[in-house]
Order: structure tokens, then sequence, then C-alpha cells
């Protein structure tokens, strides 16, 4: 299974080549407001729909294969956009893309104030 690394809005999710098989976009917020992206790719099914609000944790899909392309694994990328833009993988010219790992390391284990509003909890009426 892949699970959210935040909760977010799903703001894409389909195929939109064959190289990146099916593949789901997350919106998220950051603490001082920038938007970030998480992406997973060359999935095997995807159990999330645009605009379905995803938990941190939440499954939102199986790893694949890309449709065979690819010996089955994630792949996982963060990005920082406002906009949604699958874009060419593996580009020499990294654009909005962030480092996964330090990304998500400078904002765990952030206090409760210092974190922006979950949408989950908001749609739940819990902001």
């Amino acid at each position: 299974p892949i699970f959210s690394t935040a909760d977010g809005l799903v703001i894409y999710a389909g195929e939109p080549s064959p190289g990146w098989g099916k593949l789901v976009a997350i919106a998220h917020t950051a603490p001082d407001g920038r938007p970030l992206q998480s992406m997973y790719a060359h999935m095997h099914r995807i159990d999330v729909a645009v605009g379905d609000l995803v938990p941190r944790g939440g499954k939102v899909g199986i790893v694949g294969t890309a449709n065979g392309y690819y010996p089955a694994h994630l792949h996982f990328e963060m990005r920082t956009s406002d906009g949604v833009d699958i874009g060419a993988g593996y580009s020499m010219f990294p654009l909005n893309r962030l480092d996964p790992m330090g990304t998500i390391s400078s904002l765990r284990n952030a206090a409760t104030d210092e974190l922006s509003p979950s949408p989950l909890a908001s749609a739940l009426g819990n902001p």
C-alpha cells in the first residue's frame, strides 16, 4: 500500500503517460504558507479521486510497475507549486522539485500552532 505523507487535497489522480503509469498528486500547505505537493507514481491501483481530502497516513493506492515499464516501486516526489504540473520525470532541470527527505524532516514534529489548518479537519468542522 501507499500512504499519504500528510493531510491534503487530491489534485490529480490518473494516468498522464505510459512512463508515469497511474499517478496521484496531493496538495498540502507548509507552516509558512507555501504550497507543497506530494506525488506518488508508477502505481498499480489508485484508491482516491480528485477532490478527496486525505489524512496523513491515509491509503492512496498500491505500488505498481507503471504498466510493466519498471520493476515494482514507488516514485515519490515533493514539490512546491500552486498548480497541477506533472511534467516529465527525471528532468535535468529540477524546476519545482524538492528534496523529499529534507522537506519531510524539516516539517516533522512541528508545534501545533506552527501547522497550517488541516483541510480534512476543516471539512469535518474541527479546524
